[in-house]
């Protein structure tokens, strides 16, 4: 297995992958491939490094540097994760305006409101995310009135809250 850069240089070829390497593929969960080897070789893995496992790419969400064993050895232990896993590294963020009218992004933040209006927020913070129109299919009750509190949260975090509150999936 290679490891490739952002812009797809091999940074690594040929990861002696042992049979420990785990594959994790869950909805609304942390879809991951974990990898772990030794190695006489050291290189640093940046934002946006991946690899490709049965012709799905699994990223890296933040830089990552091998551990040095010895002199001569450094210990990798990796977590890739898919795309679909990004919800859960993204902040759910909530933009308002002030007096002036410049925009303020906020990680903190509630709201009160039916089922469907909350989720219409969370589907626009995916769309500033992502870049690209999403929709929620809701079941359960949509036409009760909750309070959700969002702090600090992914947007997986908060579609999690946003249940919870409405009581539906």
């Amino acid at each position: 297995m290679n490891i490739n850069s952002a812009s797809g240089a091999i940074l690594f070829k040929d990861v002696p992958v042992l049979s420990s390497a785990d594959i994790t593929d869950e909805y609304m969960s942390s879809c991951k491939a974990h990898l772990q080897w030794s190695s006489s070789k050291y290189v640093a893995f940046g934002i946006g490094t991946y690899i490709e496992v049965s012709s799905q790419r699994y990223y890296l969400y933040s830089s990552y540097e091998p551990s040095q064993t010895t002199e001569r050895k450094y210990n990798y232990d990796v977590y890739f994760f898919s795309p679909r896993s990004y919800v859960n590294f993204v902040p759910l963020t909530f933009t308002t305006r002030d007096s002036t009218g410049t925009a303020i992004i906020l990680t903190d933040w509630s709201v009160t409101d039916v089922a469907k209006s909350v989720f219409l927020y969370i589907t626009e913070a995916i769309k500033k995310a992502y870049g690209f129109d999403v929709s929620l299919s809701i079941i359960g009750e949509v036409n009760a009135s909750a309070t959700c509190s969002f702090t600090n949260m992914s947007i997986g975090e908060g579609i999690t809250e946003a249940c919870s509150k409405f009581n539906c999936e």
